[in-house]
Order: C-alpha cells, then structure tokens, then sequence
C-alpha cells in the first residue's frame, strides 16, 4: 500500500517538472535528454 504523502510527493514532482517544461519549453527538453543519454554513457560505459 502506497502512503498519500508519496502521492502527493509524486504529484507534486511531476507539476513541478511539467511547468518547467512549459517556461524553458525546447531548452529544458534538450538539456533533459542530454542529461539521460550521459546517465545511460556512464552506466553502461
């Protein structure tokens, strides 16, 4: 059973990252994938 303060963690997480995304639009985006692909170059590297 999930405790609601997670949720609200969750929720709370995720509407903060969706209005980022809509101020910094293409920008946030492109650093965002950048970030991902060297996560992924490091762990897998």
């Amino acid at each position: 059973m999930i405790h609601w303060l997670s949720i609200v963690n969750i929720s709370l997480s995720l509407s903060l990252s969706l209005s980022l995304s809509l101020s910094y639009g293409q920008c946030s985006t492109k650093v965002y994938v950048v970030l991902m692909r060297l996560k992924q170059w490091f762990y897998c590297g």
